[in-house]
Protein backbone atom coordinates (compact mmCIF):
# COMPACT_ATOMS: atom_id res chain seq x y z
CA UNK A 1 0.00 0.00 0.00
CA UNK A 2 2.82 2.46 0.89
CA UNK A 3 4.56 1.59 -2.53
CA UNK A 4 1.26 2.72 -4.44
CA UNK A 5 0.50 5.56 -2.22
CA UNK A 6 3.88 6.17 -3.10
CA UNK A 7 4.00 5.75 -6.53
CA UNK A 8 0.25 8.04 -6.83
CA UNK A 9 1.72 10.92 -5.09
CA UNK A 10 4.61 11.22 -7.51
CA UNK A 11 2.84 11.19 -10.64
CA UNK A 12 0.46 14.16 -9.41
CA UNK A 13 3.42 16.30 -8.20
CA UNK A 14 4.77 15.44 -11.64
CA UNK A 15 1.26 16.20 -13.08
CA UNK A 16 1.12 19.41 -11.51
CA UNK A 17 4.94 20.52 -12.00
CA UNK A 18 4.07 19.79 -15.67
CA UNK A 19 1.66 22.10 -16.21
CA UNK A 20 3.09 24.82 -14.34
CA UNK A 21 6.36 24.74 -16.10
CA UNK A 22 3.89 25.28 -19.31
CA UNK A 23 1.42 27.59 -18.02
CA UNK A 24 4.06 29.75 -16.47
CA UNK A 25 7.91 28.64 -17.30
CA UNK A 26 10.45 27.21 -14.88
CA UNK A 27 9.80 30.04 -12.66
CA UNK A 28 6.45 28.93 -11.76
CA UNK A 29 8.00 25.61 -11.13
CA UNK A 30 10.57 26.93 -8.91
CA UNK A 31 8.51 28.91 -7.23
CA UNK A 32 6.00 26.63 -6.64
CA UNK A 33 8.98 23.69 -5.08
CA UNK A 34 10.09 26.59 -2.88
CA UNK A 35 6.55 27.65 -1.49
CA UNK A 36 5.66 24.19 -0.46
CA UNK A 37 9.49 23.65 1.21
CA UNK A 38 9.11 26.68 3.23
CA UNK A 39 5.19 25.23 4.16
CA UNK A 40 6.86 21.81 5.19
CA UNK A 41 9.12 23.68 7.15
CA UNK A 42 6.39 25.56 8.88
CA UNK A 43 4.61 22.71 9.57
CA UNK A 44 7.57 20.46 11.13
CA UNK A 45 8.10 23.17 13.67
CA UNK A 46 5.23 22.14 15.94
CA UNK A 47 6.22 18.41 15.54
CA UNK A 48 10.10 19.27 17.05
CA UNK A 49 9.08 21.26 20.03
CA UNK A 50 6.58 17.89 20.65
CA UNK A 51 9.73 15.89 20.36
CA UNK A 52 12.01 17.83 22.43
CA UNK A 53 9.11 18.13 25.28
CA UNK A 54 9.17 14.06 24.97
CA UNK A 55 12.84 13.33 24.56
CA UNK A 56 13.62 15.91 28.02
CA UNK A 57 11.93 12.79 30.44
CA UNK A 58 14.57 10.48 28.33
CA UNK A 59 18.64 9.40 28.87
CA UNK A 60 20.96 9.20 26.24
CA UNK A 61 19.57 5.15 25.86
CA UNK A 62 15.60 6.31 25.61
CA UNK A 63 15.44 5.81 29.22
CA UNK A 64 12.66 7.68 31.02
CA UNK A 65 14.57 9.28 34.25
CA UNK A 66 13.08 10.60 37.15
CA UNK A 67 12.37 14.80 37.12
CA UNK A 68 12.96 17.02 40.39
CA UNK A 69 11.11 19.79 41.05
Amino acid sequence: MLNLMTGVMILLASVIAGVLWDKVGPQGTFLAGAALATLALFGLIPLRRVLHRKNANQDEHGKLVAQIP
